[in-house]
């Protein structure tokens, strides 16, 4: 319990440089242009970029620091932005693919809208953790075993090859 006075600033360091173990080489690789600071207040919120804070980067080396601008209670963590480098991304406006049975024990299928519009595209299965457990092309309407996946939570990303995306959450009992 905080008081209602209470104000305070972090710093938080990240570093992929080889005298440190590469602790943060996956987040910072070169340097941290696509580096963000991320909040929730709780495991029951989404992850969001955090409003309040400054990036320090030390050049040409993967090390450097954020500091928060204002302190508040809850979970921070560090991510890659594309947006933060100017990848530019698509998103379907509408979702072109049906998934189901969701949630599912033993395999999901994937589906095209319009058979003849939503064909040879790919298809990538992510863990919450954004590890690839899965990867393969969407000819038609496509079954994914699924019984040797982990229970929990997982993201199929669908793309084409124009770079336009649609993302759908599915959970495996």
């Amino acid at each position: 319990i905080l008081p209602a006075n209470f104000s305070a600033t972090a710093r938080l360091i990240y570093d992929g440089r080889s005298a440190s173990g590469f602790l943060d080489l996956d987040l910072v690789p070169v340097n941290a242009d696509s580096l963000i600071l991320l909040y929730r207040e709780s495991p029951k919120f989404d992850w969001q970029e955090y409003p309040y804070y400054t990036k320090t980067k030390i050049p040409n080396i993967a090390y450097g620091w954020v500091t928060v601008d204002s302190l508040v209670l809850g979970e921070y963590t560090f991510a890659n932005s594309g947006t933060a480098i100017g990848i530019d991304e698509f998103e379907t406006k509408e979702n072109a693919f049906k998934i189901y049975p969701n949630p599912s024990k033993e395999h999901i299928w994937i589906e095209p809208i319009n058979a003849t519009k939503n064909v040879n595209q790919k298809f990538d299965v992510f863990n919450l953790s954004g590890k690839l457990i899965f990867s393969s092309k969407i000819n038609s309407k496509t079954k994914v075993n699924t019984s040797s996946w982990a229970p929990g939570n997982y993201i199929i990303s669908i793309s084409n090859d124009k770079g336009e995306a649609e993302n759908h959450q599915v959970i495996i009992n």
